[in-house]
């Protein structure tokens, strides 16, 4: 049997805390902040365990959206 992710469970549990009840407009803008923290703070781990010099063997040819 696979493995369920810890926060797929925390995001179904407040998924469905959110369609249930009526949140509070503060506890809603907290929440959204929160998110945001932790997608940024997501990113930036990403970022780091980038290889820069594998990167610049690359180049740009990946993001070059010259195609059409």
């Amino acid at each position: 049997m696979p493995k369920v992710p810890g926060f797929l469970i925390g995001f179904v549990i407040l998924m469905l805390i959110n369609s249930t009840f009526n949140l509070p407009a503060i506890v809603l803008e907290t929440a959204n902040e929160l998110s945001r923290f932790f997608l940024i703070a997501a990113i930036a781990a990403i970022g780091m365990k980038t290889n820069l010099g594998k990167l610049t063997e690359v180049g740009l040819k990946p993001i070059n959206n010259d195609c059409c």
